[in-house]
C-alpha cells in the first residue's frame, strides 16, 4: 500500500509542481493577445486563478503524502506508528529529504504569495514585477524536484553537477511543455465558446506564440533528456536489457507521438487558423479550432501517462548505477 501511495504522491507532485512554471511563462509570452481586450483578459485571469489554485493545493497535499510515505519507509514502522508527530519531526529536521521539503515549502509559500498578488492587486506595473517573480519562483519550485530523484547521481563531482543542471532544466521545461498545454487548452475552449468577433484573431495570435514556445521547449527537453539518459542508462545495451531502460523507451515513444501531434498543429492547423482569422471564414474557423482543441486534448492525455512513467522511473534503480 505504501508503494502505491508513493507512486501516486510522486505523480501528483510532479504534475502539480511543474504546472505553475508553464502557467506563468505562458502568461508572460503567450497571453499578451488575450490581455489586449477586457473580455479576453477576464478569461485568462480566471483560468490562471483556477489553474494555479488547483496546482498549488495539489502540490501541498501530495508533498505531504510523499513525506508520509518516506517517513514510513525510513522508520520501518507500520504507518500508524511512523506517522506520529515525533517520528515525522525526526525526518523533517534530520534527513536530506526533510531539509529539501522545508526549502520547497518556503518556495511554495513565496510562489503562492506572488501568484495571489499578481492576480489580485491593482496596478499594471506591480503586477508585471510580481508575475516575473512568480515565474522565477515557479521554475525554482519545479527544478527543486531534481534533488528528490536521480538528479544528484554521477560517478564524479563534475558528472553530478552536469546531471543536476540537466535535470533541473528538464523539470522546469516540462512545466512549459507539455504541461503548459493545459492552460492553452482551457484558453482555446473558452475562446471557442465566446461570441466576440475578435476571438479568431486572438486565437490565431495565441496559437502562433504557443507554437514558438513549444519548439524551444522541445529542443531543451531533447538536450537535457539526452544528458539524463547518458547518466542513468549509460549504454544502448542497458536501454533494452533493463526494466528501467525499457520503460524509458516507452516514455520516449510517447514523447515522439506528442511531438508529431504538435508538429501537425504547428505546420497545418496554425496556418489554417491564421487564414480563417484573416478572411473571417466562420465555418472553416469552427472546424479548425475544434480540431486544434482535440489534438491538444490528446497531447494532454499522453502527457498524463508520461508523468506517471516519470513517477515510476524515480523509484527504480537506473542501470548505470
Amino acid at each position: 500500500m505504501n508503494h502505491l501511495l508513493l507512486l501516486l504522491s510522486r505523480w501528483l507532485q510532479y504534475t502539480s509542481a511543474l504546472l505553475p512554471c508553464g502557467c506563468w511563462l505562458l502568461d508572460r509570452l503567450m497571453a499578451p493577445p488575450l490581455r489586449c481586450r477586457p473580455w479576453s483578459s477576464a478569461i485568462w485571469r480566471r483560468l490562471m486563478r483556477r489553474a494555479l489554485a488547483a496546482s498549488l493545493a495539489v502540490a501541498l497535499v501530495s508533498g505531504g503524502m510523499w513525506l508520509a510515505c518516506v517517513t514510513v519507509s525510513i522508520s520501518g514502522m507500520p504507518a500508524g506508528q511512523a506517522l506520529r508527530p515525533a517520528v515525522l519531526s525526526l525526518v523533517w529536521h534530520h534527513t536530506h529529504f526533510g531539509h529539501l521539503w522545508q526549502m520547497r515549502l518556503y518556495v511554495w509559500l513565496a510562489l503562492a504569495g506572488a501568484s495571489t498578488g499578481t492576480l489580485a492587486l491593482p496596478g499594471e506595473a506591480i503586477r508585471n514585477v510580481l508575475a516575473w517573480a512568480a515565474l522565477l519562483l515557479a521554475a525554482a519550485f519545479a527544478g527543486s524536484l531534481a534533488w528528490a530523484g536521480h538528479g544528484t547521481t554521477g560517478a564524479t563531482p563534475a558528472e553530478r553537477q552536469w546531471h543536476l543542471a540537466a535535470d533541473v532544466a528538464h523539470l522546469a521545461v516540462v512545466g512549459i511543455w507539455p504541461l503548459g498545454l493545459l492552460p492553452f487548452f482551457l484558453a482555446l475552449r473558452q475562446l471557442r465558446r465566446s461570441v466576440e468577433a475578435e476571438k479568431r484573431r486572438i486565437m490565431a495570435a495565441m496559437t502562433a506564440r504557443f507554437s514558438l514556445i513549444s519548439i524551444g521547449a522541445v529542443c531543451l527537453l531533447l538536450a537535457s533528456g539526452i544528458i539524463d539518459s547518458l547518466m542513468l542508462v549509460g549504454t544502448w545495451e542497458n536501454l533494452f536489457a533493463s526494466n528501467y531502460g525499457r520503460l524509458l523507451v516507452v516514455k520516449i515513444l510517447l514523447f515522439a507521438v506528442m511531438v508529431a501531434i504538435g508538429a501537425v498543429n504547428l505546420t497545418r492547423l496554425r496556418t489554417r487558423l491564421q487564414r480563417t482569422a484573416a478572411t473571417a471564414d466562420e465555418a472553416n474557423y469552427a472546424v479548425v479550432a475544434k480540431r486544434l482543441q482535440r489534438n491538444v486534448a490528446i497531447e494532454l492525455a499522453l502527457a498524463a501517462v508520461v508523468m506517471g512513467i516519470v513517477a515510476v522511473l524515480g523509484i527504480m534503480a537506473p542501470p548505470a548505477h
